[in-house]
């Protein structure tokens, strides 16, 4: 199995880390669509398009002091999906307060691109949800 799209992951997860929006956007389909409705932090809802990716960033990415995303595990299940499993840690920018958290999330590309990511808060909801679970 091709590990083309787990690359693709790990090199959209190094350019959120080094806060390289352009190197995000290289990564995704211009239709990208990120569900993080199930985010337990402040920001959740729906992004859509290069222009709500760019929103998401500015929303979660940018408050940030420091921000990084540590890619702990990635599944490629076929040649559409990808379960990737990370640690996030930051610091807001204004309130100094550090914070990490753990998820899941489901992506699936077309055309060797990301075309949506789908946030859980665990690795076992994102398999149930893709029907993948044992």
């Amino acid at each position: 199995m091709s590990r083309e799209n787990v690359e693709i992951v790990q090199q959209f997860y190094e350019s959120v880390t080094r806060q390289d929006l352009d190197g995000v956007l290289d990564c995704v389909d211009a239709e990208i669509e990120l569900d993080w409705s199930a985010s337990r932090s402040p920001w959740r809802g729906i992004y859509k398009g290069h222009d709500g990716l760019m929103r998401f960033w500015t929303e979660q990415i940018d408050v940030m002091k420091e921000f990084s995303l540590e890619l702990a595990e990635a599944i490629e299940y076929d040649h559409e999906r990808v379960l990737a499993v990370t640690v996030m840690r930051g610091r807001g920018e204004s309130s100094g307060i550090s914070t990490k958290a753990a998820g899941a999330t489901l992506w699936t590309f077309r055309d060797g691109r990301v075309l949506s990511g789908t946030l859980f808060q665990t690795k076992e909801e994102a398999l149930e949800a893709a029907g993948l679970s044992e």
